[in-house]
């Protein structure tokens, strides 16, 4: 199973880049020990005492450990090929959702023609319209542009209606309108963990501004956290992780 690492990254004393490794697991345990928090500042507050006490004497100009915003440049959750959104208990309903369940509030939220041509067409448009759009717009560059599933969306009737659409627009609009088309791409994003997280939190981010503040109910999440209530001795693994760090960190700077 592929493993992430959680990196609090900082400038030390020397004025070197450093990336302290916190803790590394599979996906699905990573997010739930981030979720235990609510921001940055609340996952900083409740680091394993050696690891939070070693960078506030070694990061260079301090840290404010309230300082949400300062704290968010800190960190990095990471894999080998990338970098990753880091999931607090604000973003449970993310991490909980199913993959019929993101592909059905996608359908639901599909675009209709009209609301394709105001969107492009047109100088001024309703918020919600164009924040509908700039989803679609999102998840194709995301999860189509450039790769093979391209060429499996229908853009038939999107051709046929608003001709005057090319290249990109096109299939953006085809992707928006088309019920198929969602069904297909869901169904493709559906299948991998990371995509599905990803696309739950782009759908979460652009329907917030449409005044809905969770995409399960209370109830639904409320009875998913507590069919998986089990836990991990996360504070033994990070210690472990920061025995491994330190050495190194100390043999570098002569600490010993």
């Amino acid at each position: 199973m592929e493993k992430y690492t959680l990196y609090f990254n900082f400038k030390n004393n020397y004025g070197h880049d450093k990336k302290l490794p916190i803790l590394t697991l599979c996906l699905k345990d990573m997010d739930k020990f981030t979720s235990k928090y609510n921001n940055y500042s609340d996952l900083f507050n409740n680091l394993y005492d050696d690891v939070k006490e070693f960078l506030l004497s070694e990061t260079k100009n301090g840290i404010n450990m309230y300082d949400d915003e300062a704290l968010k440049k800190h960190f990095s959750l990471e894999n080998k090929d990338n970098k990753y959104e880091i999931m607090f208990s604000c973003d449970l309903d993310v991490i909980y959702i199913k993959p019929d369940e993101i592909m059905n509030l996608v359908l639901e939220n599909k675009m209709g023609f009209s609301d394709i041509e105001k969107s492009i067409l047109r100088s001024k448009t309703n918020t919600a319209i164009k924040q509908k759009y700039d989803f679609f717009e999102d998840v194709y560059n995301k999860f189509v542009k450039n790769k093979r599933i391209i060429t499996m969306m229908d853009t038939y009737d999107v051709n046929k209606k608003i001709p005057t659409l090319k290249d990109d627009k096109l299939v953006i609009a085809s992707i928006a309108t088309d019920r198929d088309n969602i069904i297909l791409l869901c169904k493709k994003i559906g299948q991998n963990m990371i995509d599905r997280r990803s696309l739950a939190s782009m759908f979460k981010k652009t329907y917030l501004l449409l005044g809905n503040n969770s995409i399960l109910s209370e109830d639904v999440l409320k009875s998913r956290i507590e069919k998986d209530d089990s836990d991990i001795s996360y504070l033994v693994d990070m210690a472990k992780c920061f025995e491994e760090y330190k050495k190194s960190y100390d043999k570098e700077y002569e600490l010993v």
